[in-house]
């Protein structure tokens, strides 16, 4: 059962929400889904999908709250636009995101309900809708998140990801962004792992070599040059959305550009501590771990990530408290290509090459 209002999910027999008093029911209401004003209103794609208002866009899709006329619920309708709707490259992102998504069955991870394509070919991807906010839009709010709120979502958000790796699936663009905490702004009673437009599949050939993916600010050391990728890559943008939550910046800044790119190579990251004073040693450390150039001196998996956490929440030593400190740590290219771009980030930044790069 679940309220057709704050969308909260209930056990069987339950008759009415504790949060806002609204009876409960076996179907999602999309009286109480508000969403912004379209033109393209009314319009049904696929005999199905009836477009109800705006909800909002990113570098090459919009997003549409969308009744299916199927059984009355509010889904998420998410369109390629022009001109990205007729490049061959785009449609192909945009269609995998739908297939990394669909692969992972998985609480934690949005639902993909159906894909399909308008009668000009402009693809779409109807998903499951989420009620709350993202976690970039609480941060914004907050500034910087208390550890009693904060590590239960990292915890939820390891265990997606673990799903995901299991399935094959890299994430590559961890950000709070990507993160939706489900339920009222600033109560979020569970955590969606969203938009898979840069997940990495087993034996995908969707990216051509040398093309660098992700959100710079976020951005492991390896995806920066362009070197192969696998969990722990995860791994590191995770440990840079738990920086961002406990200090309420990003340990090199989100600016795009080649320094803070350099930044990931060549800067070992600030310890947590340097920017919220009395910050928890584990919890330092924990992140630390998850922020090493070198992915060996990571977690290898989500789930040893999670054991960590779970220890910090459970009041515990986590064992990253026993790894020792790294001087001078930096990420060393594993590939011709990836040692170029280095060379190239090195000198953009002014810094002197090392043996191994000159």
């Amino acid at each position: 059962m679940l309220c057709p209002r704050c969308h909260r999910i209930y056990e069987a027999g339950e008759t009415r929400c504790a949060y806002d008093g609204e009876t409960l029911t076996s179907e999602r209401r999309i009286d109480f889904v508000r969403a912004g004003r379209t033109r393209h209103a009314g319009a049904v794609l696929g005999q199905r999908f009836k477009i109800r208002g705006f909800m909002g866009q990113g570098g090459t899709s919009r997003v549409y709250l969308a009744e299916d006329t199927t059984n009355q619920e509010p889904v998420a309708l998410k369109l390629l636009e022009p001109p990205w709707a007729h490049d061959r490259v785009a449609r192909e992102r945009f269609l995998q995101e739908a297939r990394a998504a669909s692969s992972i069955d998985h609480p934690g991870v949005v639902k993909i309900h159906f894909v399909g394509q308008r009668s000009d070919g402009t693809p779409y991807i109807a998903m499951e809708y989420l009620f709350g906010e993202s976690l970039m839009t609480y941060l914004e709010r907050v500034k910087i998140a208390e550890p009693d709120v904060g590590l239960p979502i990292l915890r939820e958000l390891a265990t997606a990801l673990g799903a995901a790796h299991d399935k094959g699936v890299i994430h590559r663009d961890v950000k709070p962004q990507n993160v939706f905490l489900v339920g009222e702004p600033g109560e979020p009673y569970g955590v969606k792992l969203v938009d898979f437009g840069f997940a990495k599949l087993r034996d995908s050939t969707i990216t051509a070599a040398g093309t660098a993916i992700g959100s710079v600010g976020y951005m492991s050391p390896e995806q920066c040059v362009s070197d192969d990728v696998d969990p722990r890559t995860d791994v590191y943008g995770l440990g840079v959305v738990a920086f961002r939550m406990f200090s309420g910046a990003l340990p090199f800044g989100e600016e795009p550009t080649d320094e803070v790119l350099a930044k990931h190579l060549v800067d070992p990251a600030p310890r947590l501590s340097d920017l919220r004073e009395g910050a928890d040693p584990g919890l330092v450390a924990v992140v630390a771990k998850c922020l090493h150039k070198d992915p060996i001196r990571r977690y290898p998996t989500m789930a040893e990530l999670g054991a960590d956490l779970d220890a910090l929440g459970d009041g515990r030593p986590p064992k990253a408290l026993d790894d020792a400190e790294v001087a001078g740590e930096r990420y060393s290219p594993r590939g011709p290509f990836s040692r170029l771009v280095a060379r190239a980030l090195y000198r953009r930044i002014g810094r002197v090459l090392p043996n191994d790069l000159a």
